[in-house]
């Protein structure tokens, strides 16, 4: 069994699969295996897909007879995988050739990690734009903490985790929070209320950004007031009962209540914006 499990869900990513598998392939620790959950393509995927499977036995083609909902297929991923580290890498996402085993060299530090991070640079496709994201280690006590919610990149969700913990995590996001927005965030939470993450400026993990189009189904898909509402309030809950979970001093917890108010416009939904959202459906606009 390899010591490090790689998941790629993947839907309609011909443009750039074999670019992020390459990156993969190109890795200098060779430990691992690659489970690419191709989510019922029409383009290019599946061949693209197959023929790195065919060529080189750490790549399994998974074909999925229909499409799964976005965090089903990352969960299948996680399920189908038997190592005990496992991340996330997104069809359109790459790294630098010592990533994994810069994150590895974490774990091998730190018996107490959960998850491991690194730098990250956010570049359009084209690479036109870039903009770099530097890993900075987390100061101690409760400022730490407050830093590091507040700071964390969302991209951190494709760092290296420990396969148990995460099934943990995301059996109760799962539970708590049934949102695809700020998901991410809610995954990552309780490992930074625990300090389980470390990470390292040595490397560099590369996100893809790309602007969508707002076409009509996508406006189609624009949430009313009342669903962020309730995505709001559901973040929210979901917080409170992780920092109520856990042993605090009174002035830490009494400060972590002042922060979440904050923290919950900047990882869920701005209040602004869902002031202007009921203003607009108020006077019947979107």
């Amino acid at each position: 069994m390899a010591r490090v499990a790689i998941g790629v869900p993947v839907l309609n990513g011909g443009d750039m699969l074999a670019e992020a598998l390459e990156s993969l392939r190109a890795q200098t620790f060779t430990d691992f295996t690659v489970l690419i959950s191709d989510n019922g393509s029409t383009d290019r995927t599946p061949e693209i897909a197959a023929g790195f499977a065919a060529r080189n036995p750490r790549f399994v083609h998974l074909r999925q007879p229909q499409t799964l909902p976005v965090v089903q297929n990352f969960r299948l991923l996680v399920d189908q995988a038997e190592a005990p580290l496992f991340m996330w890498r997104a069809h359109d996402d790459t790294s630098a050739p010592e990533f994994l085993e810069t994150l590895v060299r974490l774990f091998d530090a730190e018996p107490g990690i959960r998850l491991a991070v690194c730098s990250v640079e956010s570049r359009t496709a084209s690479g036109a734009q870039c903009q770099l994201w530097p890993y900075r280690s987390r100061s101690a006590g409760l400022a730490g903490t407050l830093r590091e919610l507040f700071t964390c990149h969302p991209s951190w969700v494709y760092g290296l985790w420990d396969r148990g913990c995460l099934i943990e995590r995301l059996d109760a996001v799962a539970r708590g929070f049934p949102h695809v927005w700020a998901w991410d965030h809610a995954v990552l939470f309780p490992l930074i209320l625990d300090h389980a993450i470390r990470g390292s400026a040595e490397t560099v993990f590369h996100q893809t950004i790309r602007p969508r189009a707002p076409s009509r189904a996508a406006r189609q898909r624009v949430s009313s007031a009342a669903e962020l509402t309730g995505l709001r309030r559901d973040f929210a809950r979901f917080c409170a009962a992780e920092i109520a979970a856990r042993e605090w001093s009174v002035v830490d917890r009494a400060l972590l209540a002042l922060a979440m108010p904050f923290y919950v416009d900047r990882r869920a939904y701005p209040l602004r914006k869902l002031m202007r959202r009921r203003l607009a459906e108020a006077f019947g606009g979107r």
